[in-house]
């Protein structure tokens, strides 16, 4: 294979940092402040059937990946302010009572770009909502970095839109 046949099959690679993140009730602030994220995988379980001293592969149950964001935290703390009351809102400090999860979960989408922030590819992930959120690391010692923090998103599955 020469390189004149790759470039002729390979025209133009994604970029990794061409994305735009959104999730449905958070500040629109997002797409700006979200540093990093993913696109997501889908792992597909095995059942065995064992027939006459052989066993035959057949498809199981779909999992998903949990997805996490990375986000740069803004003087205003929008973004985290809205994070912290929806887990408020799923289960309070002082409950141990969840509630219905039709009022919490919501639909978020990762969008590849192209080199002209064209949308190329854009996934759906339905029935998300925050498990987790990282403290806030403080110190003297943290000069010339922004602070950034991590959520976890669970999610019922995803959809690819485009």
């Amino acid at each position: 294979m020469s390189i004149e046949a790759f470039k002729s099959v390979f025209t133009h690679g994604v970029r990794p940092n061409q994305y735009r993140m959104e999730i449905f009730g958070l500040p629109e602030k997002l797409a700006y402040t979200c540093k990093a994220t993913q696109l997501p995988g889908k792992n597909i379980g095995i059942i065995e059937v064992p027939y006459l001293n052989q066993k035959a592969k057949i498809a199981g149950d779909a999992t998903f990946e949990d997805l996490t964001v990375t986000i740069l935290l803004d003087n205003d703390f929008s973004v985290r302010n809205e994070l912290e009351s929806w887990m408020e809102n799923i289960r309070a400090n002082s409950d141990s009572i969840g509630d219905d999860h039709a009022l919490y979960k919501q639909v978020g989408s990762v969008i590849q770009l192209d080199n002209q922030n064209s949308e190329i590819a854009q996934y759906d992930f339905i029935g998300l909502w925050p498990n987790s959120i990282t403290p806030l690391d403080l110190g003297f010692e943290n000069n010339d970095v922004l602070s950034e923090y991590s959520v976890t998103f669970s999610y019922d599955y995803w959809v690819r839109v485009k």
